[in-house]
């Protein structure tokens, strides 16, 4: 029987690809052992991270959940 597959230990300071700039704060290590939270609850239990923004005003050029919708009911 072949042993059960370790799971990724996390990295010290792992690069993350983000529309904004800033320090991760934290990392919910919940959704490691229930990665379903992401899908089920992403805006509760299933947080991946939180950020400290370096610059705040970085945000104002995205878009917001409502104007992400319209766009991908228009672009479908």
């Amino acid at each position: 029987m072949a042993a059960p597959a370790a799971k990724p230990r996390p990295q010290k300071n792992p690069l993350i690809i983000a529309p904004a700039s800033g320090e991760v704060t934290a990392i919910n290590g919940a959704v490691g052992d229930a990665p379903e939270l992401v899908n089920a609850d992403p805006y509760g239990e299933g947080w991946l991270i939180r950020v400290r923004l370096s610059d705040p005003a970085e945000l104002d050029a995205l878009m917001d959940e409502p104007a992400y919708r319209a766009y991908l009911a228009s672009n479908g």
